[in-house]
């Protein structure tokens, strides 16, 4: 049984990783890869354990994981984070614009990433937030669509937060953040074309990796969120 207990800041840093289902298969091992990498590191996992975020999960040790859940016992997973506070809900209600019109489990749903993000106490935030959606979305620079999926309002207040979001569906942040720790991107442009595009010699490791690892120096390059003190 996995370890679900709250950790201190102090201690130790969270990100966030969240994927809607239909994730491409080289992109969910690149999602394995990223969230060993970082668990190495001694970051700490928050997931809901959704739709493709198994493949963020099932790579980090069971000490590095936390899975909040909207509702005890949800899909029979045994983590004790399943308190949605008042203030979460009002959070929700305003990064939702037809909150109050949704059932109470879609409202808790919701409620649930409020609480993954910013925490139990909702005053400790994840340093970023991992992602995949099909309209690779980024930041409040990007309109939430449809094809945005259920990670829309966690999205939309990561955005509102200043919470850094990764989102893996673009080829360029998904290799930006690979050569950052140190890994290979898993596709090329031969076999997957349209998917992988090399990055400009500007962004490539000899400018992300000078006189300290590739993983502080590339994550400090992506906004001075991932590899932050």
């Amino acid at each position: 049984m996995r370890d679900q207990t709250p950790r201190s800041r102090n201690r130790i840093r969270a990100y966030a990783a969240l994927a809607n289902s239909g994730v491409p298969e080289p992109i969910r091992f690149a999602m394995g890869q990223i969230a060993g990498a970082l668990a190495r590191r001694g970051y700490l996992l928050r997931t809901n354990g959704i739709g493709s975020a198994r493949a963020f999960t099932d790579a980090v040790p069971a000490s590095l994981v936390e899975e909040y859940l909207p509702s005890k016992g949800f899909r029979r997973s045994r983590s004790p984070l399943f308190e949605i506070s008042d203030e979460a809900m009002r959070i929700a209600s305003e990064i939702h614009p037809l909150f109050w019109r949704l059932s109470e489990p879609a409202q808790r749903r919701i409620a649930r990433d409020v609480t993954l993000l910013l925490g139990t106490t909702l005053h400790d935030p994840v340093s970023f937030l991992l992602c995949w959606t099909a309209d690779g979305v980024e930041g409040a620079t990007h309109a939430i669509t449809r094809a945005t999926g259920e990670c829309g309002p966690a999205l939309a207040l990561a955005a509102a937060r200043r919470i850094q979001i990764f989102n893996l569906a673009n080829p360029a942040q998904l290799q930006r953040v690979m050569v950052g720790l140190g890994l290979d991107p898993p596709f090329d442009h031969v076999h997957y074309p349209g998917v992988y595009s090399p990055l400009p010699r500007a962004a490539t490791s000899s400018n992300l990796c000078q006189s300290t690892s590739t993983a502080e120096l590339g994550m400090r390059q992506l906004g001075k969120t991932i590899g932050a003190e």
